[in-house]
């Protein structure tokens, strides 16, 4: 059976130091067993509780604050105790449930669901990880214990409070103003954060598992302002590097090299004088990236993030050069009015790997330091386009062609028209002997062809098959390849034949002959006779026919005719005159769709034998 508890914590700390004690008072309300005890628990100590009061000596808690409490020093896992901020935030109710026959119970500050006491050994964490908060530490972010016994239902020595962290606050120095965050690390590696084990009997942390840092975060982190720190107790040889970055990306190392043991239930106040700029902690990188101009790549910048960014740091040195090297070659000198390296001995573009920075400075004192580190290029990007047309791109709207149905039909079916290639690589690049580059071009697959300079435009091509060709191209520069390809479907379209009869397009079934302009279909068999024209196709293609027939009748009780089909449906069935031996001249228009699965052209003669036939005397198919 579990008994609800009430503790009542009061807080009152001394002006002189945040960790003062204060008095002990204790109140009891009912004797049964079953009634509720009420407690009020004084804390001898407190400093790491919530927040620091506005004198930034005195401890608050903050609404939301909760313990953990074990009732039991077997393997156990605590009791959640939420509290209540009363008028005066110097005191708290927590209230939470405990078994009957607890005898003593320890209060762990701040709760934590995963901490669990074995014997008189408890473990919780330490975050790592803490809001930045201006003349405080964060809520949650000290840790802080207490024990007290219960005998008939009485509190004996009362609830005392201690501080297991010890704090370090210091001031945000001009040069970071709106900071986003300032990691701070132990120079000796020690664990500042992480796992922690409590021992209870000595109410102190007595080892800490984790990271050997600590990092204050927030939305800015101001100039001038104090922040506060919560860390494991112990020795830190070397002190502490701090590591500020600003809301623009910039980042600033600075150490505090003093040796410091720091104890539980202290603050240390390192002030802004000790984030000086250590010769061991210059910070130096260079960011090297390609420059492009409209896709052509031009050469590399380099920038420098450099010595003496600031007029604090700049304080500190009185000059400095860099350098960066490649095979032991200087390809880049510092510019030190912007910080981009400025171009040294025509390297404009800096191929892809490792390069070495080698900086230099001479600090006030007069000592001569150096600086080595390395910087990596990465691999650029080679770009390759492709430019022509043919009359399928007009009506497709490909190939940079806006669809354009007249345009399409006013050029030569045949014909590939304009075919360029262009390599996004700059001239001056492609022609300096300091880099290796190839690149060439190919019709249909066939031999590559190489050309001077970074563009060239084909002649036309005229004469293609219907049928699918391509231009492709290629350019390989400091060991990256780009390719590209072009597609041109050549349709047949638009498709002009004013003398079939010569035209090898048209594949002619039996008794179909030619007189040298016109196919003749019929005179010497009876039935139906076709004549077919074959398109390429890469889609379906909605066209328009213009077409002339001659039909000539035998005879006054059979007529002759023609049937147009265009892409397999038929469009056309043109009759022709009534008599014997009469000729008859027909202009027939229609449209219709190729696909390309039936690209074709066919016109199919009704004959009725000798001297019946028709003549097929011309084609225009246009795009529509």
């Amino acid at each position: 059976m579990m008994k609800k508890i009430t503790l009542y914590s009061f807080l009152l700390l001394g002006a002189a130091s945040v960790f003062a004690a204060c008095s002990k008072e204790i109140s009891q309300s009912g004797s049964s067993p079953e009634s509720l005890l009420s407690l009020t628990i004084p804390a001898s100590k407190a400093s790491c509780k919530t927040s620091l009061g506005p004198d930034r000596q005195s401890v608050r808690w903050s609404e939301g604050d909760a313990l953990t409490v074990f009732d039991r020093e077997a393997d156990c896992q605590g009791h959640r105790f939420d509290g209540t901020v009363l008028d005066d935030p110097a005191w708290a109710v927590f209230s939470g449930e405990v078994h009957l026959d607890t005898k003593t119970f320890y209060a762990l500050y701040p709760y934590d669901a995963q901490a669990r006491m074995s014997g008189t050994v408890i473990t919780t964490s330490l975050p790592a990880a803490q809001d930045a908060t201006v003349s405080s530490f964060a809520a949650g972010a000290a840790l802080s214990f207490a024990s007290a016994t219960l005998a008939n239902h009485t509190v004996g020595d009362g609830l005392t409070f201690e501080p297991l962290c010890a704090v370090i606050a210091f001031e945000m120095p001009a040069y970071a103003d709106r900071a986003r965050s300032v990691v701070i690390s132990s120079v000796n590696g020690a664990a500042m954060a992480g796992t922690v084990t409590i021992d209870a009997a000595e109410r102190a942390i007595v080892s800490v598992s984790g990271p050997s840092s600590v990092t204050l975060a927030a939305d800015a982190l101001h100039a001038g302002a104090t922040y506060y720190a919560a860390i494991a107790p112990g020795t830190y040889a070397g002190g502490f590097r701090f590591q500020v970055t600003t809301e623009g990306g910039r980042v600033y190392t600075a150490v505090n090299p003093r040796d410091m043991t720091l104890a539980a239930g202290t603050v240390y106040a390192l002030g802004t004088a000790g984030l000086t700029l250590a010769d061991e902690d210059v910070f130096l990188s260079v960011a090297i990236s390609h420059t492009y101009d409209a896709g052509v790549l031009t050469g590399s910048s380099a920038v420098l993030s450099p010595v003496g960014v600031c007029d604090e740091f700049a304080s500190m040195i009185a000059s400095w050069s860099v350098e960066l090297r490649r095979d032991g070659s200087v390809v880049r000198r510092l510019s030190e009015s912007s910080g981009q390296m400025a171009v040294a001995g025509g390297w404009t573009y800096l191929p892809q790997g490792e390069y070495d920075i080698v900086a230099s400075y001479t600090s006030v004192s007069g000592a001569v330091k150096q600086v080595r580190g390395k910087a990596s290029s990465p691999a650029p990007t080679v770009g390759v386009s492709l430019g022509g047309y043919c009359s399928y791109d007009y009506y497709a709207g490909g190939n940079g062609c806006a669809r354009n149905v007249s345009t399409a039909n006013s050029l030569d079916a045949g014909t590939v028209y304009a075919p360029s290639v262009s390599i996004g690589i700059s001239d001056a690049l492609l022609c300096d002997s300091k880099y290796t580059a190839s690149w060439s071009y190919s019709y249909d697959g066939g031999a590559a062809t190489a050309f001077e300079g970074r563009s060239v435009t084909l002649a036309d091509i005229p004469g293609q098959n219907w049928a699918k060709h391509s231009l492709s191209a290629t350019c390989t520069f400091d060991g990256v390849t780009g390719n590209a390809t072009r597609t041109f479907h050549i349709t047949g379209l638009p498709f002009r034949d004013s003398t079939p009869g010569k035209t090898s397009c048209w594949s002619k079934g039996s008794s179909c002959s030619s007189d040298g302009n016109s196919i003749k279909m019929g005179n010497a068999a009876a039935g139906n006779l076709t004549v077919t024209a074959s398109f390429y196709c890469p889609a379906d293609i909605n066209v328009s026919l213009a077409s002339n027939v001659k039909i000539r009748t035998a005879s006054l009780l059979n007529r002759n005719g023609v049937t147009v089909k265009i892409g397999g449906t038929k469009v056309i069935d043109q009759t022709g005159p009534k008599g014997t031996a009469v000729t008859e001249t027909y202009d027939l228009s229609a449209s219709g769709t190729l696909t390309a699965s039936n690209a074709t052209l066919q016109y199919e003669a009704k004959s009725w034998g000798a001297n019946s036939y028709v003549w097929l005397n011309s084609a225009a198919v246009t795009y529509r």
